[in-house]
């Protein structure tokens, strides 16, 4: 009988030390949360002045037309109206 008991209290002092352990690891988990959302992040690169980025705007135009998806398609699209036009415009009499 004696062996049981000493078992039974190493099983709630098993149970006491993980609850505690969990505890804290809760408690740790929660002061880390609120500290991340007290705390202002800034960004590890300088943004740059718009005025700055505005003044070369033709740089700005050429670099756009150079790798924008929009600009190519906007140009295929008016290449083809043109086409339909120009197909029905030949198909006209008069």
């Amino acid at each position: 009988m004696m062996l049981h008991a000493q078992s039974a209290t190493r099983s709630v002092h098993a149970r006491a030390a993980l609850s505690a352990l969990l505890v804290i690891g809760l408690l740790s988990g929660c002061t880390t949360v609120l500290g991340a959302r007290n705390h202002v992040s800034t960004p590890p690169y300088a943004l740059p002045d718009p005025a700055v980025i505005a003044t070369d705007d033709n740089l700005n135009a050429v670099l756009w037309t150079q790798t924008s998806v929009e600009h190519d398609v906007i140009f295929e699209e008016i290449y083809r109206q043109a086409g339909d036009r120009l197909v029905a415009a030949l198909a006209d009499p008069d």
